[in-house]
């Protein structure tokens, strides 16, 4: 708005106009973002509409205003450079509201900074790569959803038919016994999750990353969103102040970013059954409450099954979900390293069901 202000030709004036809008529709949709992700579902509604109408309220305002304010001030004539230069009302209230908006953008960005010992520029470009950088033909494979039990049957299910398939498959185990010892060593929540997140780090570093370099089949028990569900309802049990979005950076950070390439969420209609043994109900709810929306947030990365059956035929519709989505083993008819078939993935969550003769 400043450069409008002091534009000396009309060119570079459309140009800054232009820069205005687009910076000005990025901000705007910052702030509905901000807004979807923050606030609770019951009273989002009415605050996009609080802000919409405060949207308007402004305009009106300055719309009233700004004439007067520009009526105020005379024009007159200046030579700067050698060149003449018009100073009118316009151009001051526009320079006043540049200045303005500046001011308060630096005080949103003090606000809402919360790495303030890191550069911005670092910061921004260390996001962009989205962590550390993946090598190697692997395929990260996660099984998530449905209890704990029924996502380990399923894993240790679906590693014996991938081998039989002849695919080179490693399966890293289970950490929910180091884990468990992790967090008997700590009594405080933020150390807990700092424990666990080392575990989860640990199991990624030392086993999946160099598995997926050397271009095996990574397939892995619950690995992101069941752990970080599952301690968040524990957090919360012990009223303990951890923010979700705390956790979700936490986990990210522990596994540089890595995320799988194809999900199976072991999917179950809600009744009103009591939920199974061993597991909290608000933690299964959790569970899959989160898995839903991240399924429909990046629905070709994920291949949902009903879970409401016999293990054989849940692992069958596994198999019958992933299979579009992977190339042939080499030396069985496949032309190269084991790789999701991305191009070629649909545009919702595969869905396998009783009644679908195949997967659709």
């Amino acid at each position: 708005m400043a450069l409008v202000a002091l534009a000396p030709h009309l060119f570079v004036a459309i140009v800054a106009v232009g820069l205005v809008g687009g910076f000005a529709g990025i901000a705007f949709l910052t702030g509905l973002t901000i807004i979807g992700a923050q606030v609770a579902d019951e009273v989002r509604g009415r605050v996009v509409a609080f802000v919409q109408s405060l949207v308007r309220i402004v305009l009106l305002g300055s719309m009233s205003l700004v004439p007067v304010l520009v009526g105020l001030v005379s024009a007159r004539r200046i030579d700067l450079f050698g060149y003449p230069f018009v100073v009118d009302g316009t151009r001051t209230v526009m320079f006043a509201g540049g200045l303005v908006a500046a001011v308060v953008g630096m005080l949103a960005y003090r606000q809402m900074d919360d790495r303030r010992t890191e550069p911005l520029l670092p910061d921004l470009l260390a996001a962009l790569r989205r962590g550390d950088r993946r090598t190697g033909s692997g395929v990260l494979i996660a099984v998530e959803g449905a209890t704990p039990a029924e996502t380990a049957e399923q894993t240790e299910r679906l590693v014996a038919t991938l081998r039989a398939d002849g695919y080179d498959v490693v399966e890293p185990g289970d950490d929910r016994l180091r884990v468990a010892e992790a967090e008997t060593q700590h009594a405080g929540a933020r150390a807990k999750a700092l424990a666990v997140a080392a575990v989860r780090a640990d199991t990624v570093e030392r086993l999946v990353r160099p598995a997926l370099a050397a271009g095996a089949v990574v397939v892995m028990d619950r690995f992101l969103a069941s752990p970080l569900a599952q301690y968040g309802v524990e957090s919360d049990r012990d009223d303990a102040a951890l923010d979700s979005g705390e956790l979700e950076n936490l986990v990210s950070w522990a596994t540089g970013r890595l995320r799988p390439d194809v999900s199976v969420l072991l999917d179950r209609a809600p009744n009103g059954s009591a939920p199974p043994a061993g597991v909290a109900g608000e933690e299964h709810v959790r569970v899959q409450r989160l898995l839903t929306r991240m399924a429909a947030a990046e629905p070709h990365h994920y291949v949902v099954v009903d879970a409401a059956a016999s293990p054989d035929v849940v692992a069958t519709r596994v198999m019958d979900g992933l299979r579009p989505l992977m190339r042939p083993p080499a030396g069985a008819g496949g032309t190269g390293p084991t790789v999701p078939m991305q191009k070629e993935q649909p545009t919702a969550p595969v869905a396998v069901r009783d009644d679908d003769p195949a997967p659709t």
